[in-house]
């Protein structure tokens, strides 16, 4: 036999056991979640990662090419939720749809069941198959608004309100509690002038002397709270 022959196998062979060594699981990879490491298909499990052995081999390549799908789609959904840069956005969307196109070329539609089964226990899997807009029946796949488009817009800072009340629910979503200080910014009028349209909404704690809304304050030990108005 050529010298040398079972130099290949032993690499390889090499390569498994590392596989094999604990690996701590880096803070993003969910529980149960497939990852790629060192070219091995890993999921974690507790707080490390496991080699996963015994998969088919078209089974494997299914795995990889929707690990790098799930990868491409959460970073381009949080492009959107830190607000990167818009360059940065659309850089995000062409990467996704171009690993989105790159797997449908090799392995059909995300929702096909092939490729369900596949991917079944990955936290994700109801993340990627939201991608498409899937018909059983035909077997045919519709890109989602998210290759196209921004999905996420941050929320914009009101600038005005037309009532008081409209007032008071824009400040609680803003700073989840009431801040005359806020409202009267919204409105454009001085407390005097709009805390008799909020009667039975808002009530001054006499113990802290801080406005809260009537679920608030109307809470807890009410008879001690009634003493003390």
């Amino acid at each position: 036999m050529p010298r040398g022959i079972y130099r290949a196998l032993e690499q390889t062979n090499a390569q498994r056991v590392a596989a094999r060594v604990e690996i701590l699981a880096p803070d993003y990879v969910k529980e149960n979640a497939f990852v790629l490491h060192e070219g091995f298909i890993m999921v974690r499990d507790g707080p490390t990662l496991t080699a996963v052995e015994g998969l088919a081999d078209e089974t494997a390549r299914r795995i990889r090419g929707m690990i790098k799908l799930r990868d491409a789609v959460r970073h381009t959904l949080r492009t959107q939720l830190e607000d990167w840069s818009d360059e940065a956005v659309l850089d995000a969307r062409r990467q996704l749809n171009f690993q989105y196109d790159h797997f449908i070329s090799r392995f059909g539609a995300v929702n096909d069941n092939a490729n369900r089964r596949a991917f079944r226990s990955d936290p994700d899997a109801p993340l990627l198959c939201s991608l498409e807009d899937y018909s059983d029946e035909t077997k045919r796949a519709v890109k989602m608004a998210v290759f196209r488009e921004r999905t996420i817009h941050q929320p914009k800072t009101a600038l005005l309100a037309e009532t008081p009340q409209d007032a008071l629910v824009l400040t609680l979503n803003e700073m989840g509690r009431v801040d005359l200080a806020r409202i009267e910014m919204l409105l454009r009028k001085p407390p005097e002038e709009f805390l008799p349209e909020l009667k039975g909404l808002i009530y001054r704690n006499p113990q802290t002397e801080q406005w809260e809304t009537d679920d608030e304050y109307l809470s807890g030990d009410v008879r001690v709270k009634l003493e003390n108005a």
